[in-house]
């Protein structure tokens, strides 16, 4: 699942957190992700954020990019 999600551009926070850039392709992964872990006993949430300014948004994709 780790290869799954990193090749989707994510970003491990901790403790089984990750951040995605948000486009068509990431949740796509998720949900597909998603899937296997509940079904493992699990949990998978997807919450979605804005950034609070343009440079920042810039940013954020940058390092997810990079991943």
């Amino acid at each position: 699942m780790w290869r799954a999600l990193k090749s989707a551009g994510a970003g491990m926070m901790r403790d089984g957190a990750y951040v995605l850039p948000n486009s068509d392709r990431s949740r796509q992964v998720f949900d597909e992700q998603s899937v296997e872990i509940k079904e493992a006993g699990g949990l998978g949430h997807i919450v979605t954020f804005e950034a609070t300014s343009p440079t920042q948004n810039e940013s954020l994709l940058a390092e997810g990019e990079d991943g």
